[in-house]
């Protein structure tokens, strides 16, 4: 993942930049994208989720992430 410049320094929060570090020092791991996505349903009832990272919306400190829609992650 590039760095992003200025405008990408101007919208970071201060997680961004140490999201980004880990990305960079553990690129070369095959699974360093991969993280856990807990929620809380409707119910009550919580969940984890094994999720992608993509990287980060254009302009935007807002992360993009991938899952299987063949998955049981996936609902409605």
């Amino acid at each position: 993942m590039a760095g992003g410049g200025a405008a990408a320094s101007a919208l970071s929060t201060p997680w961004r930049s140490l999201l980004q570090r880990a990305l960079d020092g553990n690129a070369h791991l095959k699974h360093s994208t991969f993280f856990q996505l807990a929620t809380v349903g409707g119910g009550g009832r919580p969940a984890n989720r094994t999720v992608v990272f993509r990287g980060f919306q254009e302009q935007s400190d807002k992360i993009q992430i991938n899952t299987d829609a063949r998955s049981n992650k996936v609902c409605c």
